[in-house]
């Protein structure tokens, strides 16, 4: 149960990141958007969240997931129609959802992880 807490809270965070940088600011539909924040959670959650976070501190895994959202998005500009640069919304939406992924971290660590008590925080 508190997997299915924290995919909730962070596809719900994913997608609307997403669509305020890339709904709102490029034009992308709804329906990308969601795809995108699916990719996106079912890539960086096991990867970043359960593997990763565990290992190093907080700020490398949030590094990392930056990471994967600006590849992310730069990959699905070949098949989506921006109005806008693609590498700009990568970038900001890679920006924004670092920062969002430093703070989840941390919930992360209290909530979900703390059992196996080897989350490294940054403070």
């Amino acid at each position: 149960m508190k997997h299915v807490k924290a995919l909730t809270g962070k596809g719900l965070f994913t997608a609307a990141l997403l669509f305020l940088v890339l709904g709102i600011a490029n034009g992308v539909s709804v329906w990308n958007v969601l795809v995108l924040a699916i990719i996106i959670g079912a890539l960086s959650y096991p990867l970043g969240d359960l593997v990763l976070l565990p290992r190093v501190k907080s700020l490398i895994a949030a590094v990392v997931d930056t990471g994967l959202v600006f590849v992310v998005i730069l990959i699905a500009g070949a098949v989506i129609s921006f109005s806008g640069s693609v590498l700009l919304a990568a970038i900001v939406a890679a920006v924004l959802m670092g920062a969002a992924e430093y703070m989840f971290h941390f919930y992360m660590g209290t909530h979900v992880l703390f059992s196996s008590n080897r989350v490294k925080t940054d403070m």
